[in-house]
């Protein structure tokens, strides 16, 4: 009996061990992907910087280039979608925004302002939409998003928040 009984400590032993390794390489694990979420924001900044220094002068290196100029395609495609929204809500409401009501003045306000123009307080915000930073893959539920994009792994952020 003694045998069996050293035995069975023995093996308490070794799954108190492996569960406290694994504990372990859990938080090890997410910790990596915690910095690797910091490394994709700090190219995301960075990308931008460049971006934003392409303007100022034309010292960038030719394989920014193409890059820049999709941006610019890209701007240039979203003042044209913007002024397309404006017509079309200056044709049907007959020029006027649709209103919605002010939750602290009551007063009635643009659907596109985002202040009160009588008490100036913030327009309700909408709730924050994602989309995985790395892949792109949406959720269905695109407000809900799971811890980890189901594509590629990457943990989801402030860094996926696209509104």
């Amino acid at each position: 009996m003694a045998l069996l009984d050293k035995i069975g400590e023995f093996a308490k032993i070794a799954a108190n061990k492996t569960e406290e390794i694994t504990k372990t390489i859990q938080k090890l694990t997410s910790l990596v992907g915690k910095e690797e979420s910091k490394i994709e924001s700090t190219y995301k900044k960075m990308g931008k910087m460049v971006w934003e220094k392409s303007q100022n002068c034309d010292c960038l290196p030719d394989e920014f280039k193409e890059e820049c100029e999709a941006i610019k395609a890209s701007l240039a495609a979203i003042d044209d979608l913007k002024f397309k929204i404006a017509n079309i809500k200056a044709t049907a409401f007959n020029g006027d925004e649709p209103k919605t009501t002010c939750p602290n003045c009551g007063a009635a306000v643009g659907i596109s302002a985002k202040f009160c123009s009588e008490c100036g307080s913030p327009r309700p915000a909408a709730a924050k939409k994602y989309r995985c930073d790395k892949c792109g893959w949406e959720p269905e539920d695109p407000t809900n998003p799971p811890r980890f994009c189901p594509e590629c792994g990457d943990p989801f952020n402030d860094g996926d928040i696209v509104q």
